[in-house]
């Protein structure tokens, strides 16, 4: 915990970029907590291919976490993350 408020609002440009390009789906999750760094994050997810479910269940986390504040649709057809939002569920706190 103690590292995270230490770089809270402070993830240098090159690190974000480097998870970015990474694509770790915990490490980009963190990161769109990060205002600074969340047009790239969800810049990420938007270059995920819909079609392909593999790809995206490996994604899940970071794609509901970005749904549940409202930064992307919904990307799954079933209603699995619309119940998770309803129930205000969060897989991050800071």
């Amino acid at each position: 915990m103690l590292v995270i408020k230490l770089f809270y609002n402070k993830v240098p440009v090159s690190v974000a970029d480097m998870i970015i390009e990474w694509g770790d789906c915990m490490s980009l999750t963190l990161l769109s907590e990060f205002p600074i760094h969340q047009s790239k994050v969800i810049g990420f997810a938007d270059r995920l291919n819909k079609k392909d479910l593999y790809e995206l269940d490996n994604y899940w986390l970071l794609l509901y976490q970005l749904y549940s504040k409202g930064k992307i649709k919904r990307i799954y057809t079933d209603t699995t993350f619309n119940v998770l939002k309803k129930h205000k569920v969060s897989f991050i706190k800071f």
